[in-house]
């Protein structure tokens, strides 16, 4: 199984990178002319987030590699401290969407911060 897991702290707002996996391997998206991650909590199945390239907060970083980013903000996910799972879904200049990992899932585990970090 390909699954991407990252763990993050509440309130972050660095870019967080990470690579699409395609059978075990890093995913080559070269081609590709937009990609967007959809995410959902684990706890609340409700709360949906997403990160497109057109809003520009998911990025390509090299797609020979499946290098990927996505730029959280202060309304993002990261406000919520609990494990969020999800896929991104890329589509090519004829309109064949294809989603990644094939063969698991992403996952983002958001750990609490303090209430008197600075």
């Amino acid at each position: 199984m390909s699954s991407v897991i990252r763990t993050v702290r509440q309130g972050d707002t660095e870019a967080i990178n990470f690579t699409l996996y395609s059978n075990g391997s890093a995913a080559n998206i070269t081609g590709y002319t937009s990609a967007a991650m959809y995410l959902v909590s684990r706890q609340d199945s409700s709360t949906a987030v997403s990160f497109t390239t057109a809003g520009g907060t998911f990025t390509v970083g090299t797609a020979a590699s499946g290098a990927c980013s996505i730029s959280p903000s202060a309304t993002s996910f990261l406000n919520a401290k609990s494990p969020y799972r999800g896929y991104v879904i890329v589509i090519d200049g004829t309109g064949k969407r294809s989603s990644f990992p094939e063969d698991g899932e992403i996952v983002f585990n958001v750990l609490e911060r303090l209430s008197n970090d600075i």
